[in-house]
């Protein structure tokens, strides 16, 4: 006779529609699962890459039938390089004593909460927590959930507080409270701490949650470098609009391609016609990882480098993310590439680089980096400079 198996069969609840807290004149619906059962650590970490949160024993993930504004974030820490900006948010905060330790509802943090809700979140319901309902909060846990802190390093206040799940492939950060009247980006600043820290433990993601698309409280989430969304089923890089819907297709995304001209040129890529050329050669994990987020139709900059460093044309991806068969160890790939036209006017990294627009572009901030995302925005302003149509 045949042993059975049998698995657990798991089921999800959409709760009723409630108004929005995040979007005026809308309203909320989420699907929910109970976080409970074995192996709850690749539950835990399934559904958070499928965009799902934790609150308290509860996943949940927005299911509104007339919006989805909702767009679940992380950051991709492999990826993350300090621009400008970050660098300055981590040099104000950098004096803080960081130290992940077991959610405790006390007093201090409790207090801390208290004046961060009450300055940031007046008229949200955890304004109206009180310290039973903040300590269920902490502590109503199911999974590996701790707390980072950060404290004074001369009086040991505590500073700023996130509450954080471990996954297996990182952290999620599920809710940060900070002093609201401290300068220096304190709850960017601890995001960078989580970025460091799962760097240090060789996990590749930070999970941030939701960006809201005309919520100015997540925000903050679209500037951090590395930051992927999951748009239609994949993780990709946010150097692209989103789509206004999960079903819709996601849209055309931007990059840059560097070439030595010596090796591989714009007139030879142009000779290819539309056959195209693999881009082979890349053995850099970040610009392999770009590579993987391409799509066919996707627009490129051709950029020579060594001594010309300057934008000559525009390249389209024709073939997805494959194997290179010039790497012998079978780790890296590559996409197919077609000249679709020359610049008007190739426009130098000098010329860049003096442009304020582009202090975060990662031909700026990543400049050893041979494949590179391009942002709509900058995407525009460089065609604008190149003479050529966006």
């Amino acid at each position: 006779m045949n042993r059975l198996f049998t698995q657990r069969i798991r089921q999800f609840f959409a709760t009723i529609q409630v108004p929005c807290p995040y979007l005026p004149e809308r309203t909320e619906q989420k699907l929910v699962l109970e976080l409970r059962g074995p192996d709850l650590a690749q539950l835990h970490t399934d559904l958070s890459r499928a965009g799902f949160r934790r609150s308290h024993h509860l996943a949940y993930r927005p299911a509104c039938q007339a919006c989805q504004a909702c767009i679940p974030m992380r950051i991709n820490t492999q990826n993350f390089e300090y621009s400008r900006s970050m660098r300055r948010i981590w040099r104000n905060q950098e004096h803080l004593v960081a130290k992940f330790t077991l959610p405790v509802a006390d007093a201090e943090h409790f207090g801390l909460f208290r004046r961060y809700v009450q300055a940031r979140h007046t008229e949200s319901e955890m304004a109206q927590m009180d310290r039973s309902e903040f300590g269920s909060m902490l502590t109503d846990s199911p999974v590996d959930s701790w707390v980072l802190e950060l404290r004074d390093p001369t009086t040991n206040a505590l500073v700023a507080a996130c509450l954080c799940d471990r996954l297996q492939d990182g952290i999620s950060a599920v809710y940060s409270y900070f002093e609201p009247d401290a300068k220096g980006s304190l709850g960017s600043h601890v995001v960078l701490r989580l970025v460091e820290a799962m760097r240090k433990a060789g996990k590749p993601y930070v999970y941030l949650g939701f960006w809201i698309d005309g919520s100015q409280t997540m925000a903050y989430k679209r500037r951090f470098p590395g930051v992927e969304a999951l748009q239609g089923g994949e993780w990709r890089p946010m150097a692209y609009k989103l789509p206004s819907s999960p079903t819709e297709t996601p849209p055309m995304a931007y990059w840059l391609f560097k070439s030595e001209p010596g090796e591989w040129s714009w007139d030879a890529q142009v000779k290819k016609g539309s056959e195209g050329e693999g881009w082979n050669g890349v053995r850099n994990h970040q610009a392999a990882n770009n590579m993987r987020a391409m799509k066919v139709g996707d627009l490129g900059f051709f950029y020579h480098s060594v001594n010309e460093r300057r934008i000559v044309g525009i390249v389209r991806v024709i073939k997805e993310f494959h194997p290179d068969p010039t790497d012998a160890s079978g780790k890296f790939g590559m996409v197919r590439v077609e000249a679709v036209r020359p610049v008007g006017k190739p426009v130098s990294l000098a010329d860049i680089k003096a442009d304020g627009r582009f202090d975060d572009l990662a031909l700026v901030r990543q400049s050893r980096l041979s494949v590179v995302p391009v942002s709509e925005e900058h995407w525009k302003a460089l065609c604008e400079m190149a003479e050529v149509e966006a």
